[in-house]
């Protein structure tokens, strides 16, 4: 089978169970692409994933594109993207025919009520997981604390706070950096 059809199938399964967006399909790519596929690590899906986050546009679709990208080039990037997109494309226009006519009864109501609380559970569980591989020291926790707190209590933009942490990482690299070049530098003086 062309890999760009694997690349599609693959990502039109995700697709199918990618209810919650973004944050929710973490998981599910990680499952797919480097658990049972192994075409890429966690690592690579995190930054992946966080770059997807950081251009404008749908998380799952930029990160679809990017990963099929890396596993089969422009065609697999392509592939990805629609096959993430065509399940909730289906889905939305069976829902556009038929709710309308079942809107009112409970059981509609009692199902959409209750994939809130597991799609909060996968948003939970991704959140989780990036924290358990990205918040490695007190920088890091840092960063992440002061964007928690910037987000729940002053209104800041997504956008805003991942432009500026990306800027503060790098502020924060380049000064260890230069430290560790004076420190090494006083030590060949030394001798």
């Amino acid at each position: 089978m062309p890999i760009s059809l694997e690349v599609f199938l693959s990502f039109f399964k995700v697709g199918w169970f990618a209810f919650g967006g973004g944050y929710a399909i973490l998981p599910l790519y990680e499952a797919e692409l480097a658990d049972k596929k192994k075409w890429v690590g966690h690592e690579e899906i995190l930054d992946v994933y966080a770059v997807g986050q950081s251009v404008p546009g749908v998380i799952a679709i930029n990160t679809a594109a990017l990963l099929g990208y890396r596993v089969g080039g422009r065609l697999g990037g392509l592939m990805a993207a629609f096959g993430v997109i065509l399940p909730a494309f289906l889905v939305i226009l069976f829902v556009a025919i038929v709710l309308p006519q079942f809107k009112d009864y409970r059981v509609v109501r009692a199902v959409l009520m209750g994939i809130r609380p597991a799609v909060a559970a996968l948003i939970l569980r991704a959140a989780i997981r990036i924290g358990k591989r990205s918040l490695l020291d007190w920088v890091t926790w840092g960063l992440a604390t002061v964007a928690v707190v910037l987000m729940l209590f002053t209104g800041v933009h997504p956008a805003i706070l991942i432009g500026g942490s990306a800027l503060l990482g790098l502020g924060v690299y380049h000064g260890w950096q230069r430290c560790a070049e004076r420190v090494l530098r006083l030590e060949e003086t030394s001798q």
